[in-house]
């Protein structure tokens, strides 16, 4: 029997002849993933992610109807009911109180069930509650009913992060701003239909027909839903990867793209396998590791195990 291999064979290391260390090890299969930060970045800005923009933009138009109206409804509503200074002011803060404890409320709603439907509820509440709200037979059920207004306007918010779900990260900055122009066009808007109303109605009606048309739009909007594809990164995020793929899929080929090859998942799993790729390739670097191309039982040195020398007779001993 021939003498063993001198060094350190049992840890899979030995030393070479120049002196540097050297591992061997059977390297893991690479795996070919992409994230949905991926596909839209390699899509860019086209014309599904203009349609995803406007559609955004048109939610902000018709919730800006529901704030904007305060400045006119207060005043109308204090000279009918004679109300006292701080009565006026409730109604507006009714509202911005409804926001506040809205806006968390929906933000949980919408990672839980998607944001798509959430955003549905959001509109048809608003609609429902704003319409509810030119019924409204005295000032207790005018506070409680722009309150539950105010509750739906806290969800509006979900609409711009619907939309830059899936933008592009070089354009999302400036799309942002542009969600921005359509908000102050719902409040033009509204001042012009509230001039139009207030001028051309009864002055003991026109206010109620102020609300009530004003909700009319947010329950138009409901009708476009069904269209809209859900998040996926919401689908991802919640285990629906298949779902996931195919709305990427289309929006590939939107963008005249194919998607990725290889396996879907998070960011940050992407990231996680990202690094330990780059850690591997490091410890190989250092310690001049030797990864054979097919591993097997039979090849000792797969699992850092030098053999023996073969024997006089020819036989070749394991270690």
């Amino acid at each position: 029997m021939s003498d063993r291999s001198q060094g350190s064979s049992d840890e899979g290391i030995q030393d070479d002849d120049d002196g540097s260390e050297s591992v061997d090890v059977a390297e893991k299969p690479s795996l070919e993933v992409f994230s949905v930060e991926d596909v839209v970045d390699s899509v860019g800005f086209g014309l599904f992610q203009f349609s995803i923009t406007m559609f955004a933009g048109a939610t902000w138009v018709v919730e800006a109807f529901e704030v904007m109206i305060l400045a006119i409804l207060s005043t109308a509503v204090k000279c009918e009911w004679n109300l006292e200074d701080f009565e006026e002011a409730m109604i507006t803060m009714v509202v911005f109180l409804g926001v506040l404890i809205g806006a968390p409320v929906w933000g949980v709603l919408a990672d839980t069930f998607g944001r798509k439907w959430v955003m549905l509820s959001v509109n048809i509440y608003i609609s429902v509650f704003g319409v509810l709200s030119a019924f409204a037979p005295n000032y207790g059920f005018l506070l409680f009913l722009r309150g539950m207004v105010g509750l739906g306007v806290g969800g509006a918010f979900i609409g711009p992060t619907y939309c830059v779900e899936f933008l592009p990260s070089r354009t999302r900055a400036a799309v942002m701003v542009i969600l921005e122009f359509f908000w102050a066009l719902g409040a033009m808007l509204e001042a012009v239909l509230a001039l139009v109303i207030m001028t051309n109605v009864d002055s003991d009606t026109n206010w109620r027909w102020l609300l009530g048309v004003s909700a009319v739009p947010v329950g138009l909007l409901t009708f476009v839903f069904p269209f809209m594809p859900e998040s996926p990164r919401y689908l991802l995020q919640r285990g629906k990867v298949e779902k996931a793929k195919a709305i990427l899929a289309r929006v590939s080929k939107w963008g005249g793209r194919q998607l990725p090859a290889g396996q879907l998942v998070t960011q940050e799993e992407k990231e996680r396998i990202t690094m330990e790729t780059s850690f591997t390739k490091d410890v190989k670097a250092k310690y001049n590791i030797q990864v054979p191309d097919e591993p097997t039982i039979d090849d000792k040195s797969s699992y850092g195990i030098v053999s023996d020398a073969t024997s006089d007779d020819g036989a070749t001993e394991s270690t």
